[in-house]
């Protein structure tokens, strides 16, 4: 793996059907390879719960223009 093209990004998300899916389709969308995912589920302090997605991608992405796609999931 190419270390130097290596981007990492962190991601809170409602936790719900197809968050994930819609989430690596940003990412192939933007020509980018994710390399690794962790996730862990946060309790919010009503009945909300929302996952914590740390994902580690690579590839010649616009990091700026996948940012703001991901925004607008």
């Amino acid at each position: 793996m190419m270390e130097e093209n290596l981007k990492a990004v962190c991601i809170h998300a409602r936790n719900q059907k197809g968050v994930l899916k819609d989430i690596a389709g940003t990412f192939a969308e933007h020509n980018a390879n994710i390399v690794m995912i962790h996730l862990e589920t946060i309790q919010g302090r009503t009945e909300d719960v929302f996952d914590e997605l740390y994902i580690e991608s690579q590839g010649d992405v616009h990091q700026e223009h996948l940012l703001k796609s991901l925004l607008e999931l």
